[in-house]
């Protein structure tokens, strides 16, 4: 469960600041204020049918641990580009880092709360885990919005450097959870086909206990008519 509190936290932060300041960073490119209000929403909108076929490979092949850190991962690469792009010279090339940062950047965490809801054993304790996932998410919105700050505009260095340590944090956690989700599914499945292997040895054991005690049986029937027929004859 904290695990995944964690992640939301990791993932949550660096997205909700970038949100915030996408139209100031578009600015700083050299285009128009309304120009730039504009831009910066050309990432939300590609962002719903890339979510929407994560959560689809998702849900149709249960690849929970997969997709969440994934979508970890290319949220990564996007501060990467930022941190990157923001030295070059180049408009276009600028403006591509911020669109692939709005893609993926929101989805890891409806992922990750469907991950962790399947992860519960009871309805208690997903209650507990949706409030504080709930809880890590606004804490995430609280400082995320200081990760951008005004002496470090409008490259933000140090905002995207911080941003790429954080998600890669995220992934390490979820890469660890993923493992530990995997070794479990390994042993749950390995301790079914013992126990179907030992079922199957209980039952050749009764059937040949069974045997035994059928032989005799028909041993002492056979003989008995052997010994009528050979009374007969005399």
């Amino acid at each position: 469960m904290y695990v995944h509190v964690l992640i939301t936290l990791c993932n949550n932060g660096p997205q909700r600041g970038f949100d915030t300041y996408a139209p100031t960073l578009v600015r700083g490119f050299g285009f128009e204020a309304l120009s730039a209000n504009a831009l910066a929403s050309v990432g939300l909108f590609l962002q719903i049918p890339v979510s929407f076929g994560f959560s689809w490979v998702s849900d149709r092949y249960n690849r929970r641990g997969e997709t969440v850190t994934i979508g970890l991962t290319c949220h990564l690469i996007g501060y990467i580009f930022n941190r990157i792009f923001t030295e070059i010279p180049n408009q276009g090339l600028r403006y591509f880092g911020v669109v692939w940062t709005q893609v993926f950047g929101t989805f890891s965490h409806p992922l990750n709360i469907s991950w962790l809801s399947l992860a519960c054993t009871d309805s208690e304790e997903r209650a507990l885990a949706m409030a504080m996932v709930i809880i890590g998410g606004n804490v995430a919105g609280i400082y995320g919005a200081q990760l951008f700050r005004s002496d470090d505009s409008p490259r933000y260095r140090r905002a995207f450097s911080i941003d790429c340590a954080i998600l890669a944090f995220a992934i390490v956690l979820a890469a660890g959870r993923l493992w530990d989700d995997m070794r479990n599914k390994v042993r749950a499945k390995t301790g079914e086909v013992a126990s179907r292997e030992s079922y199957s040895d209980d039952e050749k054991h009764a059937a040949s206990l069974s045997g035994n005690l059928q032989v005799p049986v028909v041993a002492d029937a056979q003989a008995l008519s052997a010994s009528q027929d050979l009374r007969s004859v005399t």
